[in-house]
């Protein structure tokens, strides 16, 4: 009988340590369902740039402005082709913080009289100025250069759209321009310095192809609205295709 309840006796405090230790194992509290990872945590970037140069192409404008003066050298190229980009974008690690993918907005505001041309004469003054708007949606693909984390490059195809408002005054004649939204493509290269977590300074090239339509209204058209044409019967468009380099900041969140 003593034995009997002796036996009796270590069974209970045998499982009562075991029952102990379970209660009091945090790897066993803690563990995650077997194939549970963590998510990626998205980045938020806002920036913004400045022009260090920019350059549009103009197309047939020269030719129809020297049409209109009478003097074939006269070109439209006496604007100012700075410009303020504002872009929002997101990205997704996809390697850690080594390779990142993400989508952006950006938009262009242009400096006044972007593209400008001017002849004076006597009796009055021949006058076009434009001023060219883009917005970008971009793809951009960021990688990091280094093992110090605070060095990267991205690449970042984009579909673009851009139009043109503006003026064109003669003597007798008075045409005011109306956003007439055009499509095209670019792409940009970027190299982007970290002095934080949350501060960049990046420096970008790029080039873009966009040909933008000028619209003025013209009650007598049966749409309402029409294009300036060259003495050949062209059309006039704006060719704001070129290159530029940006210098700005940018804030991650």
């Amino acid at each position: 009988m003593k034995k009997k309840t002796c036996l009796f006796a270590v069974l209970v405090l045998v499982l009562s340590g075991m029952n102990s230790q379970a209660r009091t194992n945090p790897a066993e509290d803690t563990a995650k369902p077997e194939g549970s990872a963590e998510r990626p945590r998205p980045q938020l970037v806002f920036g913004l740039h400045g022009t260090l140069s920019n350059s549009y192409s103009r197309g047939n404008l020269d030719t129809w402005f020297g049409e209109r003066t009478g003097d074939p050298s006269r070109e439209v190229d006496q604007g100012s082709p700075a410009f303020w980009g504002l872009e929002a974008a997101v990205f997704l690690p996809v390697k850690e913080d080594a390779v990142l993918v993400g989508a952006s907005m950006g938009f262009v505001i242009p400096a006044s009289h972007s593209l400008w041309g001017t002849q004076l004469y006597f009796g009055g003054r021949q006058e076009l100025v434009l001023n060219p708007a883009i917005l970008s949606v971009a793809l951009p693909i960021k990688l990091q250069l280094g093992n110090s984390g605070r060095l990267y490059g991205t690449l970042a195809p984009s579909m673009l759209m851009g139009w043109v408002t503006g003026s064109y005054t003669s003597v007798g004649t008075d045409l005011v321009f109306t956003a007439s939204p055009s499509f095209g493509f670019g792409l940009t290269a970027e190299a982007e310095t970290m002095f934080s977590r949350m501060l960049g300074l990046d420096l970008r090239l790029g080039f873009r192809v966009l040909k933008a339509d000028l619209a003025f209204e013209n009650a007598s058209s049966t749409t309402g609205y029409s294009q300036p044409l060259l003495n050949n019967g062209e059309e006039v468009q704006a060719d704001l295709g070129g290159t530029y380099m940006t210098v700005g900041v940018s804030i991650h969140l």
